[in-house]
């Protein structure tokens, strides 16, 4: 999981395209409810969530959060069956798995991550 700009020669001269490597987290014991990602995005000394959009009923989760121990940033998107994972600059791939690790502590211990398929 990565972000990175590709450079490209036109024209008009060279521009830069982003290309998001991203990550999914996968929940196997079943869905996650809007109180149970509640407390998610509020329990964590190690990750902060900002912007935060939770709703509920058929659930949406949508948050950057902040790695406070690595200083990474990243955006996460979700479902009740499902989160993915988008890297920002400078994101290392220890962040990913101590917020993996977190999410298995809290919402699902069965929870799979894999790259995302574009």
């Amino acid at each position: 999981m990565r972000f990175e700009a590709r450079e490209s020669e036109t024209t008009l001269g060279t521009v830069q395209t982003p290309i998001i490597h991203a990550g999914e987290v996968t929940f196997e014991s079943g869905p996650i409810t809007g109180p149970i990602a509640e407390d998610f995005v509020r329990g964590s000394s190690e990750f902060s969530f900002m912007d935060v959009i939770l709703e509920e009923g058929s659930l949406n989760l949508s948050a950057i959060v902040i790695d406070e121990v690595r200083n990474a940033v990243f955006d996460v998107s979700g479902t009740e069956r499902s989160l993915a994972i988008v890297p920002k600059s400078d994101t290392s791939f220890d962040s990913f798995i101590r917020f993996y690790r977190y999410v298995t502590e809290t919402l699902d211990s069965k929870a799979s991550f894999a790259p995302m398929v574009s």
